[in-house]
């Protein structure tokens, strides 16, 4: 770039002299193509990586004189198709991890989450919140999915299965565990024992099967959701 501002265009080396070399005095060195700076860039970028990616465009297009609006679209670009190609790795995980059953509940949620997040989707991203907390008699999402995830007990009175997915797994291998261990004490020829243990069994196999119930249609709306994001990030 000469003193008065103007970029030039030609190539001052000598005749014969090797691409990418200096000239002797000058600043000038090969510009590459843009399209070669993204080239080597792996499929799903580090967000380290990405901000060294972008200041490398930053310090070459200011190096060649280009303008701010330029500099800011590029990385905009950038920007944009990395998050889309993460989106579509995640989804496509997340899709094997719940159908291939490769994950526990709570972890599957908190990655769920990150996918909800990075596609924008709030009510998703609110639901799976809930899904890891315990749910909200206050709250119009919360309300929505008790029932689209069958957790009322009855409506009516408020009452259901407020817990967490990861509180429900807890319930349900505490429950079995309960019938086991029931299942082989006391005395057999005991009627009145014998009885209250049939109805003890019941209540409890009641319980599994609620609770088992709800981790279904949870799984079922995760699933849903995040096939959903892949096919539209295909398009």
């Amino acid at each position: 770039m000469a003193k008065d501002g103007t970029v030039h265009t030609y190539d001052p080396r000598p005749e014969g002299q090797m691409p990418g070399t200096a000239v002797r005095g000058s600043t000038y060195s090969r510009a590459l193509p843009l399209p070669n700076l993204f080239s080597g860039m792996r499929s799903i970028p580090s967000r380290s990586a990405v901000a060294n990616s972008e200041r490398r465009v930053a310090s070459f297009i200011c190096a060649k004189g280009f303008s701010t609006r330029l500099l800011l679209n590029i990385i905009s670009v950038m920007t944009d198709q990395t998050e889309a190609e993460h989106i579509l790795e995640l989804s496509k995980e997340l899709l094997d991890d719940i159908e291939l059953d490769r994950l526990s509940a709570d972890k599957l949620l908190l990655k769920a989450t990150r996918l909800a997040r990075l596609a924008g989707s709030d009510e998703i991203q609110t639901w799976l919140t809930f899904e890891v907390h315990g749910y909200s008699s206050s709250n119009s999402v919360s309300l929505k999915y008790m029932g689209l995830t069958d957790r009322w007990i009855d409506y009516k009175e408020g009452k259901g299965h407020w817990g967490s997915l990861g509180q429900h797994a807890v319930s349900i291998e505490t429950a079995k565990a309960r019938i086991e261990a029931t299942s082989m004490a006391g005395s057999a020829s005991n009627a009145g024992y014998l009885n209250t243990l049939t109805r003890s069994h019941a209540a409890l196999s009641s319980t599994i099967r609620s609770l088992a119930g709800v981790q279904s249609r949870v799984m079922g709306l995760m699933h849903s959701f995040v096939a959903k994001v892949r096919t539209h990030s295909l398009r």
